[in-house]
C-alpha cells in the first residue's frame, strides 16, 4: 500500500459572492436604504454561517475505507467498508464520495448524511470480472454547508494494490499429456523434487525440508538423514500459452485468451497439486519463460505470470514451438494451448514428436468466440494423424471451480451439531483511511 499524507481544503463555490457584498455595500453607502441594510445584513450572516459550518466539516470529519481482501480470483466479491464519522454537533448534510480505482466495475460513489455526533457505515461490493494488477483508491469525500457557498473536500491519496489472479476451474475436455501419468520407475537420476518414488536416504545438509526426514534412519544412525527421490517418468510438464494477438478471438471476459489463460491456469493448479513439476512458456505482448520446478512459491510464480499476461504481436506458435524445443528437456511433456487453426506449427510439433517428448493440445475454438468460420476439423484431424492428444474449449463454457469462489463479505452460515445455523465470523479488515 502506498501512503501519504490526507490533504483537506475548503474553497469558495461562487466568485461572484465577494462582488455580490461589495456591491450592495456601495448601494448601501451612497443610497441609504432599509432594503441594503437587511440584504447586506441577511448575506453576511448567511456567509458567516456557512464558513462555521464549513470549517467544522473541514476539522471534525474523520473518514476510513477498509478492504477485506488484498488478492481475489475472478469471480470473487470485492467488498469494501467506508466509514464517515462526525465529531461536530452540526450535521453532515452531504457527503459525497469520489473514487479513482482501476477496478473494472467497480463503483462506490455514493453520497451519505451523518446527523450531529453521529457516524455513517455502509459497504460496497461488485464482482471481479477481469484478471490483473489494479489498485484502490486514491479517494475523495465532498461535503459542503446546507447553503452550498463553501465546499470541503478530503483528499485521501492511500493506494491499495489488488491482484486479481484467472480462476482455476476443472476443464472436462481437458486430457494431460501421457508424459504426466502417474506411475513409478527406478532412474539413475535422482529428482531434485518430491515424486512418489524413495530410492533411499542420504545425510541431511541445510535447506532440505523437514518432511523428507526419514525418522527410522534417524533414530538409528543418530543424525538427520532425508529421503532420496526417483525422477519420474513424466519428468516436468511445460504449458505452452500462445496468445499471438492475430490468432485470438473474442473480447474481454468470452475471448479465447481469457479462456487460454483459464485453461493454462488449472492445469498449473491441478499437476502441481499432484507435486509435479511444471514450467510455463508464453508468447504474446511480453514473453514469458518460467522454468519447471514445484511447490507453493512456485504455484504463486505461475499465477503472477498468468494474471499479467496479455495478448500482443509476439512470435508465432510455429517459432514459439521452436525455441522451447531448444531449452526443453529429455524428460519434458509439452501441453500446447492455442486457438491457431493454420497447420504451420504442426511440422515443429512433429519435430518435437520425433525426440520423444509428449505433446498434448488444447484447442481453443475460436469461430465459437467471434462467429468467423474457421478449419478446426482439419486441424484435429491432423493432430490424430500425428497421434497427438486434443480437446477444444469453446464459447460458453460452463466451468466448474476447483478452488472455490470466496464471496468474501457475503455473510454465510453453516449449521452447527444442534441444527442452529450460525454465521460464519469474517476475517479481520486491512484498511486505509484518515482522522
Amino acid at each position: 500500500m502506498q501512503n501519504g499524507d490526507p490533504t483537506t481544503t475548503l474553497r469558495l463555490n461562487s466568485p461572484w459572492l465577494p462582488v455580490l457584498l461589495l456591491l450592495l455595500v456601495f448601494l448601501q453607502a451612497t443610497n441609504p436604504s432599509p432594503v441594503w441594510q437587511y440584504m447586506l445584513t441577511g448575506v453576511l450572516l448567511a456567509n458567516a454561517v456557512s464558513y462555521y459550518w464549513a470549517r467544522q466539516l473541514r476539522s471534525s470529519l474523520t473518514v476510513q475505507r477498509r478492504v477485506l481482501w488484498a488478492w481475489a480470483q475472478v469471480g470473487d466479491m470485492l467488498e469494501e467498508e467506508f466509514v464517515i464519522e462526525n465529531r461536530s454537533w452540526l450535521p453532515v448534510v452531504w457527503a459525497e464520495v469520489a473514487d479513482h480505482s482501476t477496478v473494472p466495475g467497480h463503483d462506490v460513489s455514493r453520497v451519505e448524511s451523518v446527523p450531529g455526533r453521529g457516524r455513517r457505515t455502509w459497504r460496497a461490493r461488485s464482482v471481479c470480472r477481469l484478471r490483473g494488477h489494479f489498485q484502490l483508491g486514491p479517494w475523495e469525500l465532498r461535503t459542503g454547508d446546507p447553503f452550498a457557498v463553501f465546499s470541503v473536500v478530503h483528499h485521501i491519496p492511500d493506494v491499495r494494490e489488488i491482484v486479481v489472479f484467472p480462476p482455476v476451474v476443472r476443464v472436462p475436455q481437458l486430457s494431460l499429456p501421457r508424459g504426466v501419468a502417474s506411475g513409478t520407475s527406478r532412474s539413475l537420476a535422482r529428482a531434485q523434487e518430491t515424486t512418489v518414488d524413495v530410492a533411499g536416504v542420504r545425510p541431511y545438509v541445510p535447506g532440505d525440508s523437514l518432511s523428507h526426514v526419514h525418522w527410522p534412519t534417524t533414530a538409528r544412525m543418530r543424525g538427520l538423514f532425508v529421503k532420496q527421490f526417483d525422477r519420474e517418468p513424466s519428468g516436468s510438464l511445460w504449458i505452452l500459452l500462445d496468445l499471438e494477438s492475430a490468432v485470438q478471438a473474442g473480447e474481454g471476459e468470452e475471448s479465447t485468451a481469457e479462456y487460454g489463460v483459464i485453461v493454462a491456469a488449472s492445469l498449473a493448479h491441478m499437476v502441481l497439486r499432484d507435486n509435479r513439476p511444471v514450467g510455463l512458456f508464453c508468447t504474446g505482448r511480453s514473453r514469458v519463460m518460467i522454468r519447471p520446478n514445484t511447490g507453493m512459491q512456485h504455484t504463486w510464480a505461475i499465477m503472477r505470470a498468468l494474471t499479467s499476461v496479455q495478448p500482443g504481436d509476439g512470435v508465432p506458435l510455429a517459432v514459439a514451438l521452436e525455441e522451447w524445443s531448444r531449452i526443453a528437456s529429455r524428460d519434458s511433456s509439452l501441453a500446447v494451448i492455442t486457438p491457431a487453426t493454420t497447420q504451420e506449427w504442426l511440422s515443429p510439433l512433429m519435430r518435437v514428436a520425433a525426440r520423444g517428448l509428449v505433446a498434448g493440445v488444447t484447442l481453443l475454438d475460436a469461430a465459437s468466440f467471434d462467429g468467423v468460420p474457421r478449419p478446426l476439423a482439419a486441424l484435429v484431424s491432423a493432430l490424430a494423424e500425428l497421434r497427438v492428444s486434443a480437446r477444444t474449449v469453446s464459447s460458453g463454457m460452463q466451468f466448474e471451480h476447483l478452488v472455490p469462489l470466496a464471496y468474501r463479505g457475503v455473510l454465510r452460515f453453516k449449521v452447527g451439531g444442534t441444527g442452529r445455523a450460525i454465521a460464519i465470523r469474517e476475517p479481520a479488515s486491512a484498511g486505509t483511511g484518515m482522522p
